[in-house]
């Protein structure tokens, strides 16, 4: 059984008060050389064998983010297609 773990996704929609940003995924980034982007290329290219199960063990968004929750949900349905 082959078993993709994806986690501590941290998507984010804007930096936090200081200025700093909690990870490379920004809710709604859809850059070519994004986190997501190169992912999905990776998987639709074959370049991973295909998974029998996919497990998200959580950190899916920063700080209760709902942009970068919803932006992370939207991310693991298509990696699950």
């Amino acid at each position: 059984m082959k078993i993709l773990v994806i986690s501590d996704i941290h998507a984010f929609s804007k930096a936090r008060d200081d200025g700093s940003i909690p990870s490379y995924v920004k809710a709604g980034d859809s850059a070519f050389d994004s986190p997501t982007v190169t992912f999905e290329q990776i998987l639709k290219s074959g370049g991973l064998p295909k998974p029998d199960l996919i497990v998200c063990p959580g950190d899916l968004c920063d700080c209760a983010d709902s942009s970068g929750l919803s932006y992370a949900c939207e991310f693991l349905k298509r990696v699950a297609k």
